[in-house]
């Protein structure tokens, strides 16, 4: 029994911390908040043009003059056009909106012949100076690209480690429980997870073995930790991890990286597979990079929307979230049968009472993706009741992010007849109505059902809270 409840203990603290990692993430890390380091209006001043003391009829006359470019010197005149072609590559990687005048300009400039050049700058060395000048400032790295690129690498490790977690934790804790260990057996068979003797041998029990041998296999990689994730899962039973706010949010949402969450995880591998090689969307302003970045799917990293970003954080935590909260329901079905269940019952309440509150916190900082993915699983896997705070929290994530499905109709279908009055009050909020609101407020608070502090905060009820009745009700019960 101990045992179990230090499992309980040990999931439901990765879940809560995999939630305040999710924020973490969506907060600024990966945002642009940094200046670029050139843009090209600052090309344009590098590329100024230089009035020449002597004109340059008169250098003519001089063999040893700047301006004087010898017919004979092919080497430097081949040069200096391989050296203009590259700069033309790497302004490509330049916005140009709203630019396109000094964008036309700085590329007749990088079309001139050798002595063109010369006159233009003044001597052939300045001309040469300023272009090389330019090439330097179009490869500094980008200080708001390489948050991000590290931001990516940083999600993208985490999101594994939790699946790892997920996995492993089971088994070091209740490895000899039946439904524990058939499901790992059957899933270091179905891999071909290697059993070491060294590695058996310095465990005391074979299930901290099992669950290390587990734990290296699924560190191999990306599509390692998914396949023994899903194998694990179906056989303790988990037929699907995916609730409704993956397969009509979430894929629809990331459609852009592939149709099912696998593709979309295999295809965030390759992006984070491209930032750290360091082609495209880090640092290396080059041709041969441009064209690795082309040929992806999705784009360089950098030209991504933060909020599409903010999305792919609340599907990977989604996702590693909703896999654990799956094994924690199965492993206490399996870990207390018949009259000795009150201990998983406790549990599974303890779980679902949290995360309520978790919600609400998620809800708080307008991550609406991951709410209402938590509020639906916590709902259907946890919530013996009928789960009304979860369904209207639910529903309200929804209607922030104007999903496809009817989020108002859902809405409508939610039945608070005679629930308490912070049901009725939420509902009202969320749908918009207004009529009798005002004796609903007085309701919830003399009957005690809600503080001034939960009007005050609840999100749903913002727009309560512009309202004239709410405020005098709330001035009249002492608190502007």
């Amino acid at each position: 029994m101990q045992t179990f409840r230090d499992y309980w203990n040990l999931a439901l603290a990765s879940v809560d911390r995999q939630l305040v990692a999710a924020a973490s993430a969506c907060a600024d890390r990966g945002q642009g908040v940094h200046a670029p380091p050139v843009g090209l209006s600052q090309i344009r001043d590098i590329l100024d043009r230089v009035k020449p003391i002597v004109s340059p009829p008169t250098t003519h006359a001089n063999s040893e003059s700047g301006h004087k470019i010898q017919a004979s010197d092919e080497l430097f005149q081949d040069t200096l056009r391989w050296l203009q072609e590259e700069i033309r590559w790497l302004l490509k990687t330049l916005p140009s909106d709203g630019y396109m005048a000094e964008l036309k300009e700085i590329q007749s400039i990088l079309e001139l012949s050798a002595e063109d050049t010369a006159h233009y700058f003044g001597t052939i060395t300045e001309g040469w100076d300023r272009l090389v000048s330019v090439k330097h400032k179009l490869l500094l790295p980008d200080d708001a690209v390489l948050a991000r690129s590290a931001w990516l690498v940083s999600l993208m490790a985490d999101f594994e480690r939790s699946l790892r977690d997920a996995t492993c934790l089971p088994i070091q804790c209740l490895g000899r429980l039946w439904p524990i260990t058939k499901a790992a057996a059957n899933t270091i068979d179905e891999q071909g997870i290697k059993l070491r003797a060294d590695a058996i041998l310095h465990h005391e029990r074979t299930d901290n073995a099992a669950a290390h041998a587990i734990s290296e296999s699924m560190a191999e990689g990306v599509a390692a930790t998914l396949g023994v994730t899903r194998c694990f899962g179906k056989h303790l039973g988990i037929v699907d991890i995916e609730g409704n706010s993956f397969k009509r949010g979430f894929h629809i949402a990331l459609k852009a990286l592939g149709t099912g969450s696998d593709d979309i995880i295999l295809s965030l591998v390759d992006l984070r597979r491209l930032a750290l090689h360091d082609t495209s969307s880090v640092t290396a302003r080059s041709p041969a990079g441009l064209r690795a970045s082309m040929k992806s799917n999705f784009g360089p990293l950098d030209k991504w929307n933060f909020e599409k970003l903010k999305i792919v954080v609340q599907f990977l935590y989604s996702y590693s979230i909703q896999y654990t909260l799956a094994v924690m329901d199965a492993v206490s079905r399996a870990a207390h049968v018949g009259p000795r269940n009150k201990v998983s019952i406790v549990a599974r309440y303890k779980a679902a009472s949290e995360l309520r509150v978790g919600t609400l916190v998620l809800l708080k900082q307008k991550l609406w993706w991951l709410a209402w993915s938590l509020a639906d699983h916590v709902r259907e896997r946890y919530e013996d009741r009928d789960g009304l705070m979860l369904r209207l929290n639910a529903v309200f994530a929804q209607s922030q992010i104007g999903t496809l499905r009817d989020w108002r109709r859902e809405a409508l279908g939610i039945e608070v007849t005679g629930k308490a009055p912070r049901y009725r009050l939420l509902k009202k909020c969320i749908l918009g109505e207004w009529t009798g609101i005002s004796s609903l407020i007085r309701e919830s608070i003399t009957s005690g059902d809600m503080t001034l502090d939960e009007l005050s905060s609840w999100p749903a009820l913002e727009p309560l809270r512009t309202r004239a009745e709410y405020n005098k009700i709330v001035k009249e019960f002492g608190k502007s």
